[in-house]
């Protein structure tokens, strides 16, 4: 197996482009970017098709096609085998990545990043013995700790098939925590205490009869104290589809509950959170970080100046880490938006912009090589901290934050829907 290790998402996805020809879309930009390099994207990858390369991309949204899982697995054994598998074929492939069985008939846009990253694998799996090579390009983002080393069974199975298998990663992606990462100084003031209130949370997603029939789901949060006191920033940890995302919309707004929500609350000032996905890279559009900010605050004069500040004061600071670190790894261009790094500074500015007291990133290191996290969340907490904002930082990269973090929320799946919430320090 050929592995290489890079900085930046960047050098990464161009040294992909030189190994195999496919040339993937550029991510930072949104889609405006993504549409002009369409054409580039679609014949590089008819091409590889006919060499008969098999792909695994950090987004697994351009993994899949099929809009459920049991389509995109029957098609990649189709393809191996030249013949229409048997149902319980694709049950015993899903079986073997950590997939349900009713998670197969579930629309792919409905499952959480780490599961449609293990139908990427399973779909990719079925296609190893016809393949020619492999290239898994920064997988292990989306997967617990648990589901990484399918990454490596995968690539085995294809050598040992007599393809070639390319496993493309950013420093830190797939190890243990870096003893030469220092703890971040969590800004220039003091730690901030906060406090979340956690009753106990039921929510229920409904069932559905179109396109297909689904039941319906529900998820029960627990925790053993309902107030929690804790420390920013905050990790919350668990296993690929235990419910984290979920809870993190709750504390937002964004899913309402059917019993009281959770509440964060920062010296008695309760409103909710406001929070960044993983693949939230989308909503810049194709923007320069400076008409991103012009468009979404242009009715509100005193916020686009808070933006613009704290834009400013973000970048001016992990550029100032970066150079002292020595890396060869920059924030980005100012005419428009050129690295996933600063596509994360100007959503943060973004949702700092006015006073909450809670910020919640979800994988925000996702594509970037450890000491580049680290340098974010560093940048992100003092500005958070100096506002008055705790800062939540959800990973299945546990050891990563755990050194960059002062405390811990772990998520378990119980069984029967039922999730347990446990505090620890980190």
């Amino acid at each position: 197996m050929l592995q290489e290790q890079f900085l930046s998402f960047e050098e990464e996805i161009a040294r992909l482009a030189q190994l195999s020809g496919i040339r993937v879309p550029n991510m930072a930009g949104g889609p405006l970017a993504f549409f002009a390099g369409l054409s580039a994207w679609l014949m590089s990858a008819s091409a590889a098709a006919k060499k008969r390369i098999a792909l695994v991309l950090p987004d697994p949204a351009l993994n899949l096609a099929l809009p459920y899982p049991r389509d995109e697995l029957t098609l990649a054994l189709a393809i191996a085998e030249d013949m229409t598998p048997a149902p319980t074929q694709v049950s015993a492939l899903a079986a073997r990545f950590n997939l349900s069985e009713d998670l197969l008939d579930r629309p792919v846009t409905g499952l959480s990043g780490g599961e449609r990253m293990l139908v990427s694998l399973a779909k990719v799996s079925a296609l190893a013995s016809n393949a020619s090579a492999v290239y898994a390009c920064s997988p292990y983002f989306w997967l617990d700790a648990k589901n990484r080393s399918l990454v490596a069974t995968i690539l085995d199975q294809i050598e040992a098939s007599g393809g070639q298998a390319h496993l493309l990663t950013l420093i830190g992606e797939n190890a243990p925590i870096d003893p030469t990462v220092p703890r971040t100084n969590y800004g220039s003031g003091p730690t901030l205490d906060w406090t979340l209130l956690v009753p106990h949370i039921d929510v229920c997603f409904p069932g559905a009869t179109f396109p297909k029939r689904q039941s319906s789901k529900r998820l029960r949060f627990r925790a053993a104290q309902g107030t929690l006191n804790v420390l920013s920033p905050l990790l919350l940890s668990g296993a690929n589809g235990v419910g984290k995302t979920t809870f993190a919309k709750l504390l937002a707004g964004i899913i309402v509950p059917a019993s009281t929500p959770p509440t964060a609350v920062v010296d008695g000032f309760s409103e909710p959170a406001r929070l960044i996905l993983q693949d939230a890279l989308v909503h810049l559009f194709g923007e320069t970080p400076e008409t991103h900010l012009e468009r979404v605050f242009r009715f509100d004069a005193e916020r686009k100046k808070e933006a613009f500040v704290l834009y400013r004061e973000m970048e001016s600071r992990a550029a100032h880490e970066l150079n002292r670190a020595s890396t060869s790894t920059s924030v980005g261009a100012k005419s428009h938006a050129e690295t996933l790094l600063q596509a994360k500074i100007v959503l943060i500015a973004e949702r700092l912009a006015s006073r909450v007291p809670l910020l919640i990133l979800d994988e925000p290191g996702w594509c970037l090589a450890q000491p580049v996290a680290a340098i974010l969340l560093d940048a992100t907490v003092a500005a958070a901290h100096a506002r008055g904002t705790a800062v939540a930082v959800i990973s299945h990269q546990a050891d990563w934050w755990r050194n960059m973090t002062l405390e811990e929320l772990l998520f378990c799946d119980e069984g029967n829907g039922e999730v347990s919430i446990t505090r620890r320090a980190n």
